[in-house]
């Protein structure tokens, strides 16, 4: 996600359990008010953008895994990973990685399963940041 003119990816550490990383994870968060530099509404603005991109990358990646279509997994896997990572949601990064890899390699088996996981995480994630945009009205 391209914020001004520099670019935030936060990667996800391979060895995070799921279980072990918030929705919105604080320090990568923080890096994004940072970037920000105390702008509400740019800040507000960033997850709005997010909010609507990831609902259409979401159901494309759903879409692409019920109907076992590696390359739309992949694409839209990737593309969900990266902007994730860029609002702090590293456990729907870290999902989204794996179902890359799966569309990578061609491998549908269990890529419905990890979408239907990506899609609770993703849920989630929306709570998380309404509460954050509610905070900034």
């Amino acid at each position: 996600m391209e914020v001004g003119s520099q670019l935030v990816v936060q990667e996800v550490d391979d060895g995070m359990s799921e279980a072990s990383v918030a929705a919105i994870d604080e320090k990568a968060f923080a890096s994004l008010e940072d970037i920000a530099d105390g702008d509400a509404e740019f800040i507000a603005e960033v997850l709005n953008q997010f909010l609507m991109d990831a609902e259409i990358l979401m159901a494309t990646l759903l879409a692409g895994a019920e109907a076992g279509n590696a390359q739309e997994v992949e694409h839209s896997a990737h593309t969900l990973r990266s902007a994730s990572a860029n609002v702090g949601a590293l456990r729907l990064s870290r999902i989204c990685q794996e179902l890359q890899e799966m569309g990578r390699v061609a491998d549908p088996d269990g890529c419905g399963e990890r979408a239907a996981v990506a899609r609770e995480e993703f849920a989630q994630v929306k709570r998380e940041l309404h509460r954050r945009l509610e905070k900034t009205d």
